[in-house]
């Protein structure tokens, strides 16, 4: 992997990285659209779908602030970059909390790879 690193510009790597985060989106965005079935099964694929696309988003987050924070030095405006790391950092633990909140909402069992039923309530409407 760090072969394939080396051979991507940073700009490439970045690309690479917003589409990660897209695809995590739209995978978080299937399952917040899942848990409005009244299927149990579809409402368990819920929670799973939300912690991947979360945990996808993180990952992409953290990858870009790294990536924009190694071109600081060539940057002709310092202060929007140090804004744009600080950015891609929060919404990397934003994201992250989103999973650790999603992975407590799962039974002890499916934690440990077990399967058991339960269902997940999506968030309650304000009438």
């Amino acid at each position: 992997m760090n072969a394939l690193a080396k051979k991507l510009s940073i700009d490439e790597q970045l690309a690479a990285f917003a589409w990660l985060q897209a695809i995590g989106t739209n995978i978080a965005a299937l399952g917040q659209t899942k848990a409005l079935s009244k299927s149990k099964k579809q409402q368990e694929e819920a929670n799973k779908l939300s912690i991947l696309g979360n945990a996808m988003q993180s990952i992409a987050n953290a990858a870009q602030a790294e990536l924009t924070a190694a071109q600081r030095s060539a940057a002709s405006d310092k202060e929007a970059n140090d804004l744009t790391v600080a950015g891609n950092v929060l919404q990397s633990v934003g994201n992250a909390l989103q999973v650790i909140a999603g992975l407590n909402d799962l039974p002890t069992s499916q934690r440990s790879g077990r399967s058991v039923s339960r269902r997940v309530h999506p968030p309650k409407r304000k009438s």
